[in-house]
């Protein structure tokens, strides 16, 4: 590649990188440096901005800060959708967070981006149920992507009938309320995250959860799947229309903060690790 080519993957927060490319290919390649083979596949692959259809409308700032959150819930909404669970309820906790609510986005739309008359353009029958903090059921509400929302203290107002589960808070004490109320009518509870991460010690033995098994889902690996079935490019534009409708979706109520410096960048990182961080500001920060 020419020099001053700019590429887009997981790169680290440094002046340089040193990478080892190999199946290199007009719109990128594949970083094979032995200390980092064991990774999967998404997290070595680097693409050429230029030859990328996600780029072709810029917002370079939403590509740094939302887009491989983005692709987590595009593939999410994507199972979702393939495995026939969007004719119930789907509960997702964390619903304030960037991967909830573009989940929330994708299903309340159709998954734009997918053909016309495809299983995943289909009109979902569920609501969309969103969990959330008090302190953050505003700012939820206000996104306008979830049919009911709730609060981490209603949820003996969860509905009734069959529903799946999305836990991106990875909180057990939700997680098994989420459970004992739906039971037989839990479909599928898929483990994405967790936001909660300071109430991961009290997690109970799966096995002792009412209905399903709790399942991870590890995007990458849908992700393989789908550039298999569709290939690579029919993917890429797919998610492409998708990130074209959700960037926009953001652009009403993101506001973007830019910080230079070891300071800077400090700040940020407290106030992220202390829950201080409004959900609607994103800060791009550069050393």
């Amino acid at each position: 590649m020419p020099a001053g080519t700019r590429v887009y993957g997981y790169l680290p927060p440094s002046s340089h990188v040193v990478l080892t490319p190999e199946r290199v290919r007009p719109e990128g390649f594949v970083d094979a440096s032995p200390h980092r083979a064991g990774l999967p596949s998404a997290y070595n692959s680097y693409v050429r901005v230029d030859g990328d259809p996600a780029f072709a409308g810029g917002h370079d700032d939403e590509q740094m800060l939302l887009r491989p959150l983005f692709m987590t819930s595009y593939l999410l909404a994507d199972f979702l959708s393939s495995s026939g669970l969007l004719a119930a309820a789907v509960v997702v906790s964390s619903a304030s967070s960037k991967t909830a609510s573009a989940l929330a986005f994708l299903l309340a739309r159709g998954l734009p981006g997918a053909p016309a008359g495809s299983p995943n353009g289909d009109q979902r029958d569920g609501e969309i149920v969103g969990l959330t903090s008090a302190a953050s059921e505003r700012f939820t509400r206000e996104l306008g992507v979830y049919d009911r929302l709730l609060t981490y203290d209603q949820l003996d107002s969860l509905p009734e009938g069959r529903a799946s589960y999305v836990d991106i808070a990875g909180n057990p004490s939700v997680r098994e309320t989420v459970h004992r109320h739906y039971g037989d009518r839990l479909s599928h509870s898929a483990v994405v995250g967790a936001t909660h991460h300071d109430t991961l010690a009290q997690a109970p033995a799966g096995g002792s959860l009412p209905g399903p098994q709790p399942t991870l889902f590890f995007a990458p690996d849908h992700m393989s799947k789908r550039t298999q079935e569709w290939g690579r490019e029919e993917l890429e534009r797919r998610v492409a229309q998708a990130w074209g409708s959700y960037v926009e979706w953001t652009s009403r109520w993101l506001q973007v903060h830019h910080g230079r410096g070891p300071d800077a960048v400090r700040e940020a990182y407290l106030q992220l690790l202390d829950g201080r961080i409004d959900p609607a500001r994103a800060h791009v920060l550069s050393l």
